[in-house]
């Protein structure tokens, strides 16, 4: 199978266009971030994408029999229910698992577990747990990721995933799930070429040489967003 993510946007005249990801339909902010994340991949930042990787089990629930006696004429028939959860199991999928490459010309995600690290440079954009690839003996990084859009709609789900979630997965796996909200990771780092033509209503015209963006902020590619992380180490 090939690390590479399948994209592609599904256009309906009239409609809001339709985004997926190997084949899953997907949120805008989830292919936001695929493509963000292919762009690294091509420039060999990342090892492997995965999009809805195997689910954390957070509780295996408890299973017991339910039933109900009926009185015919001469005996009592018992019956059983399908339902047989008497705490039904809960499971948890993370939008994203990257595998980082080791170390490249800039640092892009602090290890978690390097070296006791308490502290964390909020520069770099990705928090990782240090794995070892057992072909090539390097260190590489293991980041899960939870994909939230910055909408005050999405502010109660955030709120659960922060409170909730996250928390319990950690306790339950050991495993850190960091949040990433695409239009803040986009403005803090770079913005993907494949992206960008989808970051405007209409483009730059002879007559609207500038375009109709979506968003009002100033953005750098990724060769540009290297240059500065160089330049500020």
């Amino acid at each position: 199978m090939s690390d590479k993510l399948k994209l592609y946007i599904n256009k309906i005249k009239g409609k809001q266009p339709e985004y997926f990801i190997n084949d899953i339909k997907a949120t805008w902010e989830e292919f936001q971030v695929a493509l963000y994340f292919e762009e690294l991949q091509d420039n060999g930042y990342i090892n492997k994408i995965i999009f809805q990787p195997e689910p954390f089990i957070l509780y295996k629930g408890i299973k017991r029999k339910f039933y109900k006696n009926k009185q015919l004429k001469t005996k009592v028939k018992r019956t059983y229910s399908k339902n047989e959860w008497l705490l039904k199991p809960r499971i948890y999928t993370t939008d994203y698992k990257i595998i980082w490459n080791a170390y490249n010309p800039i640092t892009i995600f602090n290890f978690i577990q390097a070296d006791g690290l308490k502290e964390f440079n909020q520069k770099i954009p990705f928090i990782a747990k240090a794995i070892m690839d057992i072909t090539s003996k390097q260190m590489l990084g293991e980041t899960y990721l939870e994909i939230k859009a910055s909408t005050f709609d999405m502010a109660q789900t955030t709120r659960y995933f922060t409170s909730r979630t996250q928390p319990w997965v950690y306790e339950s796996s050991g495993i850190y799930v960091q949040l990433i909200k695409p239009l803040s990771l986009l403005q803090d780092t770079f913005i993907p070429q494949k992206l960008l033509p989808l970051m405007y209503y209409r483009k730059a015209t002879k007559k609207n040489k500038v375009g109709d963006p979506k968003y009002k902020f100033l953005y750098k590619n990724l060769n540009e967003y290297i240059n500065e992380k160089k330049n500020n180490r």
